[in-house]
């Protein structure tokens, strides 16, 4: 009888195997865990790693056509802006001609240490920078917080950005010159947040408001959202901003816009254990504070 019982099993089992693979019931393996600490871009507060893939997700686009793909049409002026930071005016002009291409990435990995533990290394998270598409008609992008040391070039004093563009100056096709090394890694175009109310001001949920920064880059239009070029390594941690919708809710805003329509936004530090590690528990010793 169970001589009879196996040979069933095995005429079975193809087709058993073969609805398990249809209705992806297999389990299937976490992905190896990886140390970005080791080969990865280290942020300047030596708090995070950063890194991205060795092929770009596009590549070989103009400035001109940056400013069109991501719809940011200050992005040539942003981006000349960081280079004089870095070169200084007499060669930015001449940086800008000869690496003229760029090549993108739709995210980048973070990866920290655990607060409550150090010495663990946490998994990495991914933080996007996507173009305006169909899916996402604003692009899909994340918020960061920025190194807050008080001696960053890069930064005039922004604690949180959005990151609307992952990208790294490039040669023109069969044109070998090497990048100078302030531009030898991702850069990020970025849209700041300023702090509008502490946790203190927020009894109710104690947690920090933070609204858009908005320029006169383009005449005639009343808020346009400030912008600024940064080396990745200015990054220190991802966070989560919850939009603020105020007393009426608009009803064409939905998952895949609303963190472009609305101006203000609460962090929130309740998102996991280690943001309310690193985020509540610097409210409550003013850490944060001074950060931000």
């Amino acid at each position: 009888m169970r001589k009879h019982a196996f040979f069933i099993w095995i005429q079975l089992w193809p087709g058993y195997l073969v609805s398990l693979l249809k209705n992806n019931s297999v389990s299937r393996s976490p992905p190896p865990f990886r140390n970005h600490f080791t080969d990865g871009f280290i942020s300047d507060g030596v708090e995070a790693a950063m890194t991205v893939t060795g092929v770009p997700d596009s590549s070989h686009h103009s400035l001109v056509e940056m400013c069109g793909i991501y719809a940011l049409p200050d992005f040539i002026i942003r981006l000349q802006e960081c280079v004089v930071r870095c070169a200084g005016g007499n060669h930015s002009q001449q940086i800008l001609q000869t690496f003229c291409k760029v090549k993108v990435w739709y995210k980048f990995r973070i990866q920290q240490h655990s607060t409550s533990s150090p010495s663990t290394i946490l998994p990495s998270q991914a933080v996007q920078g996507e173009p305006p598409s169909a899916q996402f008609p604003r692009g899909q992008c994340d918020a960061v917080l920025l190194n807050m040391d008080g001696q960053r070039k890069h930064n005039p004093g922004y604690p949180i950005v959005q990151v609307k563009a992952i990208f790294q100056l490039a040669n023109p096709p069969r044109f070998k010159v090497k990048l100078p090394g302030f531009l030898d890694l991702p850069l990020l175009y970025v849209q700041p947040f300023k702090v509008a109310a502490t946790p203190d001001n927020e009894p109710d949920t104690r947690m920090w408001r933070f609204s858009r920064v908005f320029s006169d880059f383009h005449p005639g239009l009343a808020r346009a959202r400030a912008g600024l070029v940064i080396p990745l390594t200015e990054v220190t941690q991802a966070v989560d901003l919850v939009p603020i919708f105020g007393a009426s809710i608009d009803r064409t805003v939905t998952t895949a816009t609303s963190q472009e329509v609305y101006d203000k936004f609460y962090l929130n530090h309740y998102m996991d254990k280690e943001s309310f590690d690193s985020l509540y528990e610097s409210v409550d010793t003013d850490d944060l504070g001074d950060k931000l």
